[in-house]
């Protein structure tokens, strides 16, 4: 009997084992554990490192602050030191959940994405803006990118409903995403006949070819990514909403180390259990 009861213990921690083992790869995602933020709780702002896998919070719609040309990162939670070299000139691809609520629409300026810490006008990746036309409770997604570029210009566009929403601003309406949860990806693949475009949820928008090559002469590279809010002419702490970006994945992030789930626990601590209970069996016979 005793021998029957420790090989049922010997099987739960192997399976308990295993369990952890497939979540273990099925998480592949990439770490917000080591990203970095300041003013991150100024005036209406209330967000941060929510696990290794999570983050966000409350975000004030629009800042201000007296700042160079460049609009070097002063509000901004992100990954600091990317695991590669990235350019204009590199594949860019992030995906990931994410979560928000916008009680109020007051055309929300927040930018999700890689861009270059101290000059912040090179970007690429999402942005959080307000709907067109404005609407509570609903948000939109813009995606594109930004710099200098040849020829000069910047590339912009929204996910939509349908999908059809050309440069740079959509049609009323199709671009509103209702507050909710929702998987996001945007990929970039540079030159001629690139393409850039974006989902969220069933909202998406496919910009390819890219109408330009996007070189940059000053050869700006993307040291960063993450959450940066922009200044802008406004700075009104009572208007905010709600964002959580988690299970992330993006080009130049390190993976994340899963937290042990509870039934791995478990199966740590029976495993304790049967090699007590074996060694009592050995000496009894002994």
């Amino acid at each position: 009997m005793r021998k029957h009861v420790v090989r049922l213990l010997l099987r739960f921690t192997v399976a308990a084992f295993a369990m952890h083992f497939t979540d273990s790869r099925a998480l592949a995602v990439d770490t917000m554990a080591d990203w970095l933020g300041l003013n991150t709780t100024t005036g209406a702002n209330n967000f941060s490192i929510i696990s290794n896998t999570s983050a966000g919070g409350t975000f004030q719609s629009r800042v201000s602050f007296v700042n160079d040309a460049t609009q070097s990162q002063m509000f901004f939670l992100a990954d600091q030191s990317l695991s590669t070299t990235l350019n204009y000139g590199h594949e860019l691809h992030m995906s990931g959940t994410v979560t928000f609520s916008a009680p109020v629409d007051n055309n929300h300026n927040l930018f999700f994405g890689w861009y270059h810490s101290t000059d912040t006008r090179h970007r690429i990746g999402l942005g959080v803006a307000g709907t067109t036309p404005s609407e509570a409770n609903k948000i939109r997604f813009d995606f594109g990118v930004a710099g200098t570029f040849s020829p000069a210009g910047n590339l912009f566009s929204s996910v939509t409903s349908d999908g059809s929403s050309p440069f740079p601003m959509p049609a009323p309406g199709v671009s509103s995403i209702p507050n909710g949860t929702y998987p996001f990806t945007f990929d970039y693949v540079p030159g001629d006949m690139g393409v850039m475009k974006a989902t969220v949820g069933t909202f998406f928008r496919d910009e390819g070819p890219v109408p330009k090559t996007l070189t940059d002469p000053a050869g700006f590279e993307f040291d960063s990514f993450g959450f940066v809010q922009r200044t802008t002419s406004v700075f009104d702490p009572t208007i905010t909403f709600n964002l959580v970006m988690s299970n992330v994945t993006y080009t130049g992030g390190t993976a994340a180390v899963p937290e042990p789930p509870s039934i791995m626990l478990v199966g740590v601590g029976l495993m304790g259990i049967c090699a007590f209970a074996w060694r009592r069996h050995q000496v009894a016979y002994q």
